[in-house]
């Protein structure tokens, strides 16, 4: 009978869990930083086609109220889309493969942060897309069809 002192087993498994949790930290860090260079390039992209709505708009009659209103409605509803689509997919990653096959435990999923990271997706999102498009507010639509024209 040998005896085993399970402090030591706990400090090892608690330095092993906590090294474990920094890199899932980092990686997650790091998938936050990738997606906010994609969604601003996405924007940047989009943005000559923003030119050319908000023109349209203003011809037609719109204020720039009216324009920076549709704008805001359109990011909010795209980052609305893109935090719930990132929440269920991470829900279903986490579901299947880990807790109900590795780990056969319950599955629960934490309504609240999850709640949270769609609400902050789509309020940077609109915050994003809405200061790349100032500019469009701004410019007298002869300008711009100017500019395009070139």
């Amino acid at each position: 009978v040998s005896a085993i002192d399970l402090s030591v087993v706990q400090e090892t498994l608690d330095t092993i869990v906590g090294s474990v949790a920094v890199a899932i930290r980092f990686m997650a860090l790091f998938s936050l930083v990738g997606g906010g260079v994609v969604l601003t390039g996405a924007i940047a992209t989009s943005r000559f086609q923003r030119l050319r709505e908000s023109v349209l708009l203003k011809t037609l009659g719109a204020r720039a109220k009216q324009i920076a209103q549709i704008l805001l409605t359109e990011y909010a509803a795209l980052g609305t889309l893109a935090g719930l689509t990132g929440v269920c997919l991470a829900g279903l990653a986490g579901w299947a493969p880990l807790i109900t096959f590795l780990f056969e435990a319950d599955f629960h999923l934490p309504a609240l942060p999850l709640v949270g990271f769609a609400l902050a997706a789509a309020v940077v999102t609109a915050a994003i897309g809405f200061v790349s498009s100032r500019d469009v507010l701004r410019r007298p639509p002869l300008q711009v069809m100017r500019d395009v024209g070139e």
